[in-house]
């Protein structure tokens, strides 16, 4: 027995590669942030499933259009991963399956805490061909340094710094985003003693450690570093995001606690 193939297969085998990408293109999301946890019924709510199931996974499931579905899934839209947790500092990366990296452009990397075993990562990352991510044109850093101004890791990680060579990505442009720690110590002042937070010293020595491959002399940097209010309603009420040209050695921070972030960019100028 004979059977016979829809109409839409041999409409869709009579055209070009180039011209079936671009109704997948069309069709699929793109722009969006994706992790492995969008593959993964329990970690996702009945909507977003619903979503997912409805625009993505129609084609990523069907044999016939599977393959460059795929391949544009992955090439439009950002694939986030996290890293390490402050629970378990040497668990490895979630990479992406080896096939698929192939296809990445958009790539962001959350690790959580500066662990040492994060760095070793990064230095693969760097020297690895960025890990089979041949065509990647985007790569999105974060990092949270440590609180306690007293920390016992805060020193190891200063020295691994210094002994560090910079970092080159193999990519087009690079952000790094860097989340101070909350140092705070006590000092004295007329009227008597007092809190001030300290200047983060991390935040230099890991960010003047990132940057791309490429032409050194055409690379260009930019900084910007904001803070926004944090704790509860009451104090951050009235109390916007700013942006700072650089942090104090020492800051009592009247009127509330701020979050703290600097942003370094690299590209190709």
């Amino acid at each position: 027995m004979t059977t016979e193939l829809p109409p839409f297969f041999h409409g869709w085998r009579s055209l070009p590669n180039e011209l079936k990408l671009m109704i997948l293109a069309h069709v699929l999301p793109a722009g969006v942030k994706i992790n492995c946890r969008d593959f993964e019924v329990r970690t996702r709510s009945a909507e977003e499933r619903d979503n997912f199931g409805i625009t993505v996974l129609p084609y990523l499931a069907c044999p016939e259009i599977s393959g460059l579905a795929v391949e544009t899934f992955y090439k439009q839209n950002i694939v986030s991963l996290e890293g390490y947790t402050y629970s378990d500092p040497d668990r490895g990366l979630y990479l992406p399956p080896r096939h698929l990296r192939q296809y990445i452009r958009d790539y962001i990397l959350i690790p959580g805490r500066m662990y040492a075993a994060y760095f070793t990562r990064l230095t693969t990352l760097a020297h690895g061909h960025n890990l089979g991510l041949p065509t990647l044109r985007t790569l999105e850093l974060s990092m949270a340094a440590f609180n306690d101004i007293d920390n016992e890791e805060r020193a190891p990680i200063h020295d691994l710094l210094n002994a560090m060579d910079v970092l080159r990505f193999n990519t087009r442009y690079l952000k790094v985003k860097y989340h101070h720690g909350r140092l705070y110590h006590d000092f004295s002042r007329p009227g008597g003693p007092a809190l001030a937070r300290r200047r983060d010293s991390l935040e230099g020595a890991f960010l003047g450690k990132m940057s791309i491959a490429g032409d050194q002399g055409r690379i260009k940097e930019r900084y910007e570093r904001t803070r926004r209010p944090i704790g509860s309603y009451d104090n951050i009420v009235g109390r916007k995001t700013e942006v700072v040209e650089d942090w104090p050695e020492a800051d009592e921070e009247v009127g509330g606690r701020w979050a703290r972030l600097t942003v370094k960019e690299a590209w190709i100028g």
